[in-house]
């Protein structure tokens, strides 16, 4: 290596650094040797010398040896030593020879890693960082790159760069800081947790599991949105040997709420190991209609991913059971996975073609992708099938007012009304269809009776 920044081939305390191991936007890794211990090989970091320009930089810096110094855990990064080289501070740590996870992953790459060899490079991440939050410590930059592996090829947590004490159990607010891909949604708004760190770790154990992690972007505040608002796709879409409960537990644990996740990090490891012999063995036992009640139960409590997976179960047992494929609709929809609903809707109308409420699902999902003759015949296709189905008629009178079709959409909510004088939905689109018709004192009493 040339240039003046060089450092191989010079002594830092007792070590002289060898060769350049690794380099990125934090600074440089080498290898280096002990003077008078041979065998004792080490990697020093070393910040770049423009990091460095302020007091605040290189305590930021050597703060991580703090942090390092004080989680001695066998799958954490031991640390030997650190200084101050002139103006530049460096730590003298455990060299680790097998590379990141990073380099793994792209090894395996596009192909997930073996299903064995994943679980164990999660259980002992999983350990370290159970043992880091014990003492109120959050890493708050997990990723591929900061998992490393020793000699004994056992994964090793590194770069406690950015990471924060707690000052108490609960939440902290933080700078907005970490890697995109991997950041729950809470840290991109400033707050971080022992459940932020849990939530960058199924990140990982996702990409472990598919090859790809469960958001991808090219850029951050895109990544935000997604990790905010978009719905991880189930991991067996993309690998169909992940056992359910392996899937279940990282999607859990992908919760967009902090206290939708599990309670800690060992809770999550626990259920990543659950035994599944005699779980599978019961759930094998169950029928179609028990998952599809599963599905319908989840479903009305917003626990959509597992409503999804009831009903994919049901599906497996009885390829040809309409209401399974209904429901999946639904879950879809809720999902804002449309192409996916429709085509569930759709094969549910195609097994029974009586099927009003697969009707009402197709229309809504219809009228959201703004295909408002399509959804029309739909919700007139499901009223007539079910005179009693009032959400479709309330929809049909939705699309109705839409389309300007006022006297139509008029009779459409008073149909609703007809089945449910109650309905406050329908007194106010009542009203709305009422203005537009230019009978303002009856949409006046309507609003009223809304309100």
């Amino acid at each position: 290596m040339e240039g003046e920044d060089s450092y191989i081939g010079k002594q830092i305390g007792n070590y002289r650094i060898t060769d350049l191991f690794d380099s990125g936007s934090f600074g440089r890794i080498y290898r280096a040797s002990h003077l008078y211990l041979p065998n004792r090989v080490v990697a020093i970091k070393v910040m770049h010398l423009t990091f460095l320009g302020s007091q605040k930089e290189r305590d930021d810096f050597l703060q991580e040896a703090r942090f390092l110094d004080i989680s001695k855990h066998p799958n954490i990064l031991s640390i030997h030593d650190l200084g101050i080289d002139g103006m530049t501070p460096y730590i003298v740590a455990e060299f680790a020879p097998n590379g990141s996870l990073r380099k793994r992953i792209q090894h395996f790459a596009p192909k997930p890693l073996p299903s064995q060899e994943a679980l164990n490079i999660l259980v002992q991440v999983g350990q370290a960082l159970h043992f880091v939050h014990e003492q109120l410590i959050v890493h708050r930059d997990l990723k591929p790159e900061n998992i490393l592996f020793n000699a004994k090829n056992e994964a090793l947590i590194a770069d406690f760069g950015i990471a924060v004490f707690l000052e108490t159990q609960k939440t902290q607010y933080v700078n907005v800081i970490g890697s995109p891909h991997y950041m729950p949604p809470e840290q991109f708004e400033g707050f971080a947790s022992r459940r932020s760190d849990q939530y960058a770790l199924a990140c990982i154990a996702y990409e472990l599991f598919t090859g790809q992690p469960p958001f991808t972007a090219g850029h951050p505040i895109a990544l935000w949105n997604k990790h905010q608002n978009e719905q991880p796709r189930p991991l067996s879409e993309f690998n169909p040997n992940v056992p359910p409960h392996i899937e279940k537990a990282i999607l859990v644990a992908l919760s967009k709420k902090r206290e939708d996740r599990y309670h800690d990090v060992a809770s999550f490891v626990s259920e990543l190991l659950t035994p599944v012999s005699t779980t599978a063995l019961l759930q094998e036992q169950r029928t179609k209609q028990q998952w599809v009640d599963d599905g319908n139960a989840m479903f009305n409590t917003g626990r959509y991913i597992e409503a999804l997976n009831a009903f994919d179960r049901a599906i497996r047992l009885d390829a040809s059971y309409a209401d399974a494929y209904e429901g999946r609709g639904s879950v879809l929809y809720q999902l804002e996975r449309y192409a996916e609903a429709l085509a569930s809707y759709e094969q549910a109308i195609n097994l029974d073609a009586q099927f009003a409420q697969a009707y009402l699902g197709k229309g809504n999902v219809l009228y959201y992708l703004k295909r408002y003759t399509e959804a029309l015949a739909c919700q007139e296709q499901a009223t007539a099938l079910d005179p009693t189905l009032t959400d479709a008629y309330l929809s049909k009178a939705d699309i109705l007012y839409y389309l300007k079709r006022y006297a139509a959409s008029l009779v459409a909510y008073e149909a609703v009304l007809h089945l449910d004088a109650n309905c406050a939905q329908a007194h106010d689109g009542k009203g709305w269809a009422l203005r537009q018709l230019l009978r303002h004192e009856e949409a006046i009493a309507v609003y009223k009776r809304a309100i």
